[in-house]
């Protein structure tokens, strides 16, 4: 389940108080401006309860990236990425994405430029000869982590062909 005992008690909190807020409008407002103020009431718990749940989510699930590793496998145009995982929360972690950017360094793709001095209509009728430099790729590397425990992944993800020359970055991204 995704929710734990924080998070519950974060929304019991802002339904006691909004609860609160709504029978002190009843009591002093009339009909119109009672509804105005209960509908403000029930934006606004929503908003706070929002902002506290991914408040506790960051700051009870915190996991770190540790003995990373990428290998290209050029048999099958694709890359090997292993690592391990360490939870330092004091929550269970559901699921980890590890988001790959890759962008080709080869030294014909730089040599062009980032501007070229190009007529404005030159986009419309152009082939799509070029291709993009950068690439993206998210991978599920790790379920159910433990609190202040270790996890190994490992992952294979294709690359595009025409990138010879590949600089790899990461990202990690659990919930």
């Amino acid at each position: 389940m995704y929710f734990s005992i924080f998070h519950w008690i974060a929304i019991f909190v802002f339904v006691i108080i909004s609860v609160t807020l709504v029978y002190f409008a009843y009591k002093n407002l009339n009909t119109k401006g009672f509804l105005t103020a209960s509908f403000a009431i029930a934006i606004l718990s929503m908003f706070c309860v929002i902002v506290t749940i991914m408040t506790i989510d960051s700051t009870m699930k915190e996991v770190k990236l540790l003995d990373v590793a990428s290998k290209q496998v050029y048999r099958n145009e694709s890359f090997f990425i292993n690592g391990t995982l360490k939870n330092r929360g004091i929550l269970k972690v559901k699921s980890c994405y590890l988001k790959v950017s890759m962008v080709d360094i080869s030294q014909n793709r730089l040599s062009h430029g980032v501007f070229k001095n190009r007529p404005w209509f030159s986009e419309i009728f152009s082939s799509s000869e070029e291709k993009p430099q950068d690439y993206h790729v998210e991978i599920l590397v790790s379920n159910d982590i433990e609190p202040n425990s270790i996890k190994k992944f490992a992952v294979n993800a294709k690359y595009p062909t025409y990138m010879s020359k590949i600089r790899l970055s990461y990202k990690l991204d659990c919930h």
